[in-house]
């Protein structure tokens, strides 16, 4: 496709020009919703089979391993096995490496991915829409993201969710805290951050988009992104964010470079929120809901605005 304002060559199913940004004319008929659905959901199964087969053949050998012993040492004894007890026994150890288990099963999924690409004779990087951005845009993409999560836990807090509900929620994000803090940055901050960003939005959003509207794709996507977390709660807060990473990747080259930035503010900040404790006093508290609030609004502006045609684009990421 052949940009109508700087005459650069795109590639078939680009939405905006790589060269000026450019929104592009459609260049061909929409695929079938139901075949883009499906690729799309293919690729959201592919991410949870994987992380669930390697957790399940951990989980499996770790049992094994644990549970043995105690059931021959019981069967010699003629007692019984409180196997409710061995089993939180194995769900405790499981989760003490649960940060290894998904980086292993995000460089499997990675590579999956990439290997596909390759024996279809098509090319990774521009199959996952993995294009270089402004350098300015750095900085605002991980403010946004920070932003964005201090909005989140402030507003988490002040909404009049049941008890069980919040408890709930804090227990399974808690256990995602658990191990080496320079584990848990890798896993959260960056690992997490590039995995899903390459499958919900390099993968999930742009197929979605090839048999649909952009608005039904994003809406869509982040419903499938916020699915995959889980809890009530997460998956509300993940699904609006989920809006705003789709939006950051429009505006920003249609590259998912800039989500990823997003995404690693947006968890980097938790465990900044995490040094300030339970206990904030209420000034802080506030002063912090006001300054998420001017950040994100500042940081969105400088993302999602339309680049004019003059302005210059040397730099780029």
């Amino acid at each position: 496709m052949i940009c109508p304002n700087c005459q650069y060559k795109n590639q078939d199913g680009d939405i905006v020009c790589r060269q000026c940004g450019t929104q592009l004319p459609p260049s061909s008929p929409r695929r079938s919703v139901l075949g883009s659905v499906g690729r799309a959901l293919c690729y959201y199964f592919l991410f949870i089979f994987v992380q669930s087969f390697v957790i399940g053949v951990y989980s499996g050998m770790l049992a094994a391993s644990m549970m043995y012993p105690e059931m021959m040492a019981a069967l010699e004894s003629g007692s019984t096995l409180d196997f409710l007890v061995a089993f939180e026994s194995v769900y405790e150890r499981l989760y003490e490496k649960i940060h290894v288990l998904l980086i292993l099963s995000a460089f499997i999924t990675i590579l999956i991915v990439f290997l596909s690409f390759r024996l279809r004779r098509k090319d990774p990087v521009t199959e996952v829409h993995l294009r270089p951005i402004d350098k300015k845009s750095i900085l605002p993409a991980l403010g946004f993201g920070a932003a964005l999560q201090t909005f989140a836990v402030i507003t988490i807090s002040l909404l009049p969710i049941p008890t069980d509900t919040l408890n709930s929620f804090n227990e399974s994000s808690a256990l995602l805290m658990n191990g080496p803090l320079w584990l848990e940055l890798l896993s959260v901050v960056i690992v997490t951050p590039i995995l899903e960003e390459l499958i919900f939005r390099g993968l999930v959003f742009t197929r979605l988009r090839r048999g649909m509207s952009v608005f039904a794709a994003t809406i869509i996507s982040a419903i499938i992104f916020g699915w995959a977390h889980g809890h009530i709660i997460s998956f509300v807060y993940a699904g609006i964010f989920g809006i705003a990473l789709a939006l950051v990747m429009r505006r920003q080259n249609d590259s998912i470079l800039a989500p990823i930035l997003v995404h690693a503010g947006f968890n980097g900040t938790s465990f900044l929120l995490g040094l300030l404790g339970e206990e904030i006093n209420t000034l802080l508290f506030l002063a912090l809901y006001l300054v998420s609030i001017a950040l994100a609004v500042f940081c969105g502006y400088l993302l999602l605005r339309k680049r004019g045609e003059d302005e210059p684009d040397s730099t780029s990421l």
